[in-house]
């Protein structure tokens, strides 16, 4: 059991969903075998998915090439076009 689980928390939030009869029972067998009640098994279950998914859809997954060229990209930057460095002239554009 997580830390999160084992503190006191306030639940005032409700969520309420339909499962199969297999879903259920095979839920119920693991909330058992770790102790907890089948809710906060399941909360505890989304919550690890929920926070897993933003950090992925967070995180920008490259290649080898793909990192090697960002990074070059990085170090060494094209020359500014002439619409850049009309735009780095307009007082207002900074």
């Amino acid at each position: 059991m997580t830390t999160a689980l084992k503190e006191k928390i306030t639940k005032n939030a409700r969520l309420e969903f339909r499962v199969a009869d297999q879903q259920k029972a095979l839920i119920e067998e693991a909330a058992q075998l770790q102790g907890v009640s089948v809710s906060d098994f399941l909360a505890g279950a989304a919550h690890r998915e929920a926070v897993k998914v933003i950090q992925d859809s967070a995180a920008i997954q490259l290649s080898r090439e793909e990192s090697a060229r960002f990074v070059q990209a990085l170090l060494s930057p094209p020359a500014p076009n002439a619409a850049l460095q009309k735009l780095m002239q307009d007082p207002s554009a900074r």
